[in-house]
Parts: structure tokens; sequence; C-alpha cells
């Protein structure tokens, strides 16, 4: 039977892959949190402690990821998860798996406002985060170049649905302030234009992308459609029937676009969740958790 190791399961995103994998079957699927080991902490103890002599799949999603621009750049957390942890999942494997995957980052690249960004466009990170993930990056091309192993390297993009709550991200951000029937701000003018991607979609290509005996060195998991997020705004407003105003502050940031041909192409991921469909989805979550006596 198949082994598949999906680390960050826990996580938004970990959460809907392991998901995805359990309605598939057919394999023995190890979910790896962080409440119950850290990366940095792993050896080879630890899978013979859980008899696994082979680990056929790696889907490794687990980091720690900023929930808000403010924790981008914090030294501890993002060295010891995104850096020694990788580094120690490498070194702990029991064996060569058929394939790797690494979740990474569209925040490796360097940003420039207005430009279609692709797989060649010029790495520049911003911020700690985004360093560590393209680091991440090589430790994942220098273990396969070593074992031999079919690798993926995943720059995943703004990815939202129902999941993502615990994030001070814009979307639910918005959502719990129209909700509430409070003020929702917005940075600047509201004409940022950001790429939304679905997270069923998301999950599908990473699902895909497992599946491939070739090296995928990197592709990029977007929509490749931009939108305003003066009409995020306004589309939550019509799901939650918000008729207030919304506060301006601030300077507008890098309005990004990015090209999705090579995740086609490669992954044959052709269709997406329409946003306002996967938006209405996700303010349906609100409404059952957090808003759900309200």
């Amino acid at each position: 039977m198949t082994t598949i190791l999906v680390t960050g399961a826990g996580g938004f995103i970990g959460r809907c892959v392991a998901a995805r994998l359990r309605e598939a079957g057919n394999a023995r699927i190890l979910l790896l949190e962080r409440s119950s080991v850290a990366l940095e902490a792993l050896d080879r103890g630890y899978w013979r402690g859980l008899r696994a002599d082979m680990i056929d799949v790696i889907f490794h999603l687990g980091a720690y990821t900023p929930k808000d621009a403010a924790s981008a750049n914090l030294i501890d957390p993002i060295v010891a998860s995104n850096v020694n942890g990788t580094a120690a999942l490498l070194a702990s494997l029991p064996s060569t798996p058929r394939h790797l995957l690494f979740a990474s980052s569209l925040d490796v690249y360097k940003r420039v406002s207005g430009r279609e960004i692709d797989e060649t466009s010029e790495v520049g990170p911003a911020t700690l985060y985004g360093a560590s993930k393209l680091f991440g990056e090589e430790l994942v091309r220098s273990y396969a170049r070593t074992t031999g192993c079919a690798y993926s390297i995943l720059r995943l993009g703004h990815i939202f649905g129902p999941g993502e709550e615990r994030y001070q991200r814009v979307i639910p951000s918005l959502i719990r302030a129209m909700l509430g029937g409070a003020e929702p701000q917005l940075s600047g003018d509201g004409t940022t234009e950001r790429d939304y991607l679905y997270v069923d979609d998301a999950v599908s290509a990473i699902v895909a992308a497992s599946m491939l005996s070739e090296r995928i060195d990197p592709i990029n998991i977007v929509r490749g459609e931009s939108i305003s997020i003066l009409n995020v705004a306004k589309h939550v407003a019509a799901l939650t029937g918000y008729e207030g105003a919304f506060r301006f502050s601030g300077r507008n940031g890098d309005s990004l676009r990015f090209d999705n041909r090579a995740m086609k192409k490669t992954l044959g991921i052709h269709s997406f969740v329409p946003f306002a469909d996967g938006l209405a989805r996700e303010v349906a979550r609100f409404r059952e958790t957090e808003f759900a006596t309200r």
C-alpha cells in the first residue's frame, strides 16, 4: 500500500489536501501537525515509531505562515519551521520517496507592480518569510539531486475559501467586519489588484503535481486573473447584506498579475471555481461558525 505524508495537515491548505486524499482511498496517510511534533524535532526514530519504513509521496505543506504583514519577518518561528524544519524533515526520511512536493510561495518573487509574473521572473523576496521559502526550494532541489527522487516546487498564490479564518487576510477581514456590521477598511483607494484562487482548485493542482514522475520546478499555482480589493469588498457586501460605507486609509499596494499557463499545461487545471461562488462559500462558513448565534 502506498504511504503518503502530509506535513502541515492542521493548516488551511493541509486540511483540504488531506481530505481530498482520504476521498481517493487506497493509501496509508500520515498527517503531521505541529501540535503532535515540530518539524525541526523530526528524526528517524519518529518514523520508526510509526512503523513507516517507506514514505512514497510527501506533501510538504508545513511551515510558519504569517497571519498578517507584521509577522512576515519574525526570525525565530520562520527559521525554526521553514529552514530548520525542512532540513530536519529531509534528513529524517527513512528512505527516498517517489515524489516530494514542496509548497513554496509567490513571495519569493521581486514585486513589480503591473508586470505579469511567470516562472522565469526575477526572484527577490521582500520579507524573511519569502526568503525562507526560496531557501526551502533550494533544500528540496539539493535533496532531489542527491537522491534522484521526483519533486515539485509549487509557488502558491493567494488561496482563499472556507478555512482561512485564522489569517488576517483581506477576504476574511472584510467578511468578519461586514457580518459584524463594522465599517470595513481598505488600503489606499481600493484599486490594488490581487489574484485569488479558490482552495479546491489549489488542492486539485497540488494533487495533480504529486502524480507526475518528472520534476516540476517551479510552477505558479494561480488563477491567472486579478481583481481589485474594492471589487472584492463589493462582492462581500452583496453576499453579507452590508449597506454601509467603506473606509480607505494608507497607500495602495503593488497590483500583482500572474501567468498560469504552466499550471494549465503541466497539471491540466483548466477550469476554476468562479470567484463569486467561492466567496459565497466562505461567507456561508463564517455564518455557520463565528456568526451562528448572532
